[in-house]
């Protein structure tokens, strides 16, 4: 009896072996240690998933070639300018309008000029006009409802001819601007009046404001000024007043070149200015002008 058991358990352990053989085959091993880390790298990649992002850089212009713009250097000022534009390469007549852009030039790199946040387009701005062979035409700009007053640097001036395909052999390819640039310098040394305020001249309750004009123009103070908490976060408008001292005494005219002095005094208004930064925010109309430019005059309270 024992000895029958005995043969009954040899043989089912030897049937269980051969089915683990059979298994192995059907299962062979990676071929090299590759394979095992790739599959690896794959079980890790399916349980930790990663996002990729394509960023793309296209450009929205194309330069006309045969057309050339200057800008007349005797006209640049900080706030506008004359550009010339000639249809320099065509035979025939070329379309152009007065729509323009600035880009402010750094290194090797430029970008486009900020425009002011009330900025509204002239609905007449894009109209197309026509520039026969050889012909030139002055183009007036006045960008300082636009951008403001522009800061010393270089400067490129971009103007509209017209929409064209960006493929010329796809009529169908989306539209781009057919443009013409040309580069300028802003010095605007002579053109902009200087603010100084001394240190012994800021107190809590008011400040003594020195302006030297420019000798482009004569000036006139506004008498309205604006007071701005700059270390508020946003920036805290404190108060709006009429400088009743300087129109009592009529000195607020400055001939070209001449000089004012401003003295502020809010202790009535306002009390006095805490510990901080601020702004002084004034406004001067020069001779020829409809409108008067804004100018800030910064100051800390110590």
């Amino acid at each position: 009896m024992k000895h029958y058991l005995l043969m009954m358990i040899l043989a089912v352990c030897a049937l269980c072996c051969a089915g683990c053989a059979g298994n192995a085959e059907d299962s062979p091993e990676p071929d090299s240690a590759a394979e095992t880390t790739a599959a690896s790298a794959v079980t890790t990649t399916a349980t930790e998933p990663t996002t990729t992002v394509t960023t793309t850089t296209t450009v929205d212009y194309l330069v006309a070639s045969d057309m050339k713009l200057t800008v007349k250097t005797d006209t640049v000022r900080p706030s506008k300018c004359t550009a010339e534009l000639t249809n320099s390469g065509s035979a025939e007549g070329r379309p152009y309008t007065a729509e323009y852009r600035l880009y402010e030039v750094s290194g090797d790199a430029e970008k486009p000029c900020a425009e002011l946040p009330d900025y509204e387009a002239p609905a007449q701005q894009g109209d197309v006009k026509w520039l026969a062979p050889e012909q030139t035409a002055e183009i007036p700009l006045d960008w300082g409802k636009r951008y403001g007053d522009l800061q010393d640097g270089t400067y490129i001036l971009e103007i509209t001819q017209e929409n064209v395909s960006s493929d010329p052999d796809d009529p169908d390819s989306p539209k781009v601007r057919l443009v013409v640039r040309t580069e300028f310098e802003m010095d605007s040394s002579g053109f902009v009046p200087q603010f100084i305020v001394a240190e012994d001249d800021i107190n809590p309750e008011g400040i003594v404001l020195t302006i030297k004009n420019s000798k482009d123009a004569a000036r006139w103070y506004a008498m309205t000024y604006h007071l701005y908490d700059e270390s508020r976060t946003p920036r805290v408008e404190l108060l709006e007043e009429i400088d009743k001292d300087a129109q009592l005494h009529g000195n607020n005219y400055m001939p070209p070149g001449g000089e004012l002095v401003l003295v502020y005094d809010w202790s009535k208004t306002y009390g006095s200015l805490v510990e901080g930064e601020y702004v002084l925010e004034i406004q001067l109309l020069a001779d020829g002008e409809k409108e008067g430019k804004t100018y800030r005059i910064p100051f800390e309270v110590t």
